[in-house]
């Protein structure tokens, strides 16, 4: 009777792995990271997560885009065409330094950020890092 049941979990378990590993290919048929991820038995963040990232960044964002348009002087950061205001105090990260000033910050720049809410309702940019080009999905 034992056996009957941990075959049936070691079934059940291969063929979840299976289907994860089936599914999780890009369009090379190359495993994914998730699917790498599911396979060593690690958590999966919401946004990718590259290994190549300094060690001061975290492991997913709230967003991530391309910066298309910045007005410093009113604190809005259009990030692939969607305004967000952001936090004059708005922390920003590069991948050459842990501490950076918004002026870093430019047109074409992959970025992932962290929103708050303020009191009104509306989301605002905290944090900010700077990715690598070739980061984030094409929009």
């Amino acid at each position: 009777m034992t056996q009957s049941i941990y075959r049936s979990v070691w079934i059940a378990v291969t063929l979840a792995l299976f289907t994860a590993s089936v599914s999780a290919v890009d369009s090379k048929g190359q495993p994914t990271k998730e699917e790498i991820a599911v396979e060593k038995g690690e958590a999966v963040a919401s946004a990718p997560v590259n290994s190549k990232l300094p060690k001061y960044y975290p492991d997913k964002f709230d967003n991530q885009g391309k910066i298309t348009d910045l007005n410093l002087a009113s604190n809005i950061l259009n990030v692939g065409g969607t305004p967000y205001n952001y936090s004059p105090n708005a922390k920003v990260h590069t991948l050459k330094t842990e501490f950076g000033t918004l002026q870093m910050l430019k047109k074409g720049m992959e970025t992932g950020f962290s929103l708050n809410t303020d009191s009104g309702g509306q989301n605002i940019i905290t944090e900010i890092w700077e990715l690598a080009p070739g980061t984030v999905p094409q929009e």
